[in-house]
């Protein structure tokens, strides 16, 4: 599944019970606690460089804070 797919689950599901502004909110958070729960358990990752909303979610390299 693509970050663009499951996002656009997360705010269908969340759209049938909140107003649009919340459904926004609780998609990108969702989609948040999915990347962090997959980046906490890969070790690795490599791959050719693909657009970020058609990237899979469980293959989210994890960034490092600029200073």
């Amino acid at each position: 599944m693509t970050i663009e797919d499951f996002w656009n689950q997360a705010f269908l599901a969340a759209l049938t019970r909140c107003p649009v502004a919340e459904a926004r909110t609780e998609a990108d958070e969702a989609l948040k606690a999915c990347i962090e729960q997959w980046q906490s358990n890969n070790t690795e990752w490599s791959g050719s460089p693909i657009l970020w909303q058609k990237q899979d979610v469980a293959h989210v390299p994890k960034f490092r804070e600029r200073i």
